[in-house]
């Protein structure tokens, strides 16, 4: 009390009054014993009292217990989780606070490995503030340094509050947490050997302070519990799990770097209208359309050009050799060809329809292995398929990168729409790429489940999300 005297003749000497800014304010009433508790509420419910502002990952016990000296004495703010481009703005707003001018010109080069760190964060504010400083020189080359830098900033506050928790308490989060996906009470029960009387009311409090969240569980009575602060699970799966979960952990960062990373190109608009019928009229065409004067004349005749010989691409693929095509016109020609084949298999035209995905593979040879798996599957010839695309998933590296994830998704939709969905999972998990790849794994597999949400629902929020948004674009091409 006689620090706080001295810090009261302050503030009433400079007329002013001070505002506390306090991060991790459970840890602090952790420190408190009950008795200065009250006091320490008794000064700051005084008339010119300083105003205590506090932030904390989860909720402070000692606000919502009734007998405790702080209960109902703050306002509570809950911040949501931030979208990805609220998560931009934030560390966009830090690089100008702090005089950064690189740092906005490196967000756009560097989008996939934000939006996976974005992503591995769970989109907490709090989180997203504590990554700048790590980032705010540009990032690692691996997204796997940046993520151990803002583990390491973490380490000592999530220690000591798992480490405050009762053993009960620390048991059953443990369980949650290496469980990783939502875990039923079931399971739970066996991985904690705690029955059912003692878990449920441990599980009721705390969802009442935040800790862990409920959904409903997949084919299964009751819940399932995953944790609140999805930062706190990655934090403790590299910290206490196996080697092969923190390979598995270590797989998905990998994979959403490159999911999330550069946008396609968009496709271009323009309608083609007549069609060339030798490379060589291409060639005085093109010749024409560089020489014209009128900017906007040349540019709609080039691209009138392009659309002709890709027509003459998916009869002989040699007649692209001489020609550098624009990506966004191979990407407008491969799904009209796309969308025909499926057409076609809708109407059970199956030649016809492979014909149209043999045009596609002239304009776009750069996943064979894919594509002769597709056409073994067309025609029943399972063991070659799975060959096939073993040599495919191989090729991968375990990331499906920005330029080949259409012919993944396309991939996807073709063999659900042949009956062969179950197969690819076959192929998948054996050769680990169920792991490797689980996003596309669970997103397939969500495809084929008579009630998707319920089946994404029984994943972990890190796979959920983006295997959703996988899903999403699967069906597009459905």
């Amino acid at each position: 009390m006689e620090m706080y005297q001295y810090f009261e003749g302050w503030m009433q000497r400079t007329g002013r009054r001070a505002v506390l800014l306090v991060d991790n304010l459970n840890l602090v009433f952790d420190g408190l014993p009950t008795e200065e508790q009250h006091q320490l509420r008794a000064v700051l419910m005084q008339n010119g009292a300083p105003v205590l502002v506090g932030a904390s990952a989860n909720i402070i016990e000692d606000t919502v217990q009734y007998a405790a000296p702080f209960y109902d004495a703050f306002q509570m703010h809950h911040l949501k989780k931030l979208s990805f481009e609220e998560a931009l703005d934030v560390l966009s707003n830090l690089a100008t606070i702090t005089g950064n001018p690189v740092f906005h010109q490196n967000l756009a080069a560097n989008r996939g490995q934000l939006a996976a760190l974005y992503h591995l964060t769970g989109g907490s504010p709090r989180i997203m503030v504590r990554l700048y400083p790590l980032i705010q020189g540009g990032l690692s080359a691996n997204v796997r340094t940046d993520l151990e830098g803002l583990m390491d900033t973490v380490t000592p506050e999530y220690k000591a509050i798992f480490e405050e928790l009762p053993p009960q308490m620390r048991v059953i989060l443990d369980a949650i947490a290496l469980h990783w996906d939502p875990v039923t009470l079931e399971t739970l029960r066996e991985l904690t050997q705690l029955e059912n009387t003692s878990l449920s009311p441990q599980l009721r409090r705390l969802e009442e302070v935040g800790w862990i969240v409920r959904k409903d569980a997949y084919r299964a009575k009751g819940s399932a519990y995953e944790l609140g602060e999805r930062f706190f699970n990655i934090w403790y799966l590299m910290r206490r799990s196996s080697r092969r979960q923190q390979k598995e952990l270590l797989c998905l960062t990998k994979f959403l770097v490159t999911l999330y990373g550069d946008d396609l190109p968009k496709i271009g608009k323009t309608a083609l209208k007549n069609a060339a019928d030798h490379p060589d009229q291409i060639s005085v065409h093109m010749a024409l359309a560089d020489g014209l004067k009128n900017k906007r004349m040349g540019q709609q005749l080039r691209e009138k050009i392009y659309g002709e010989l890709l027509n003459l691409a998916t009869q002989d693929r040699a007649n692209l050799a001489d020609f550098d095509v624009p990506k966004e016109f191979i990407h407008k020609k491969e799904r009209e060809l796309f969308a025909a084949a499926l057409d076609l298999l809708d109407k059970a035209k199956y030649q016809d329809a492979l014909q149209k995905l043999t045009e596609l593979t002239k304009i776009k040879p750069d996943n064979d292995h894919l594509n002769a798996a597709l056409f073994a599957f067309y025609d029943q010839n399972i063991g070659l398929a799975k060959t096939a695309l073993t040599e495919a998933l191989q090729q991968t590296g375990g990331s499906l990168s920005p330029e080949t994830q259409d012919d993944w998704w396309r991939f996807a939709a073709i063999t659900a729409k042949l009956g062969q969905g179950r197969v690819v999972l076959e192929v998948l998990k054996p050769s680990g790429y169920d792991v490797m790849l689980r996003p596309y794994y669970v997103a397939i597999a969500a495809m084929l489940e008579k009630d998707s949400s319920a089946f994404l629902n029984s994943v972990a929020a890190e796979v959920r999300e983006p295997a959703l948004y996988i899903l999403e674009r699967i069906r597009k091409f459905e």
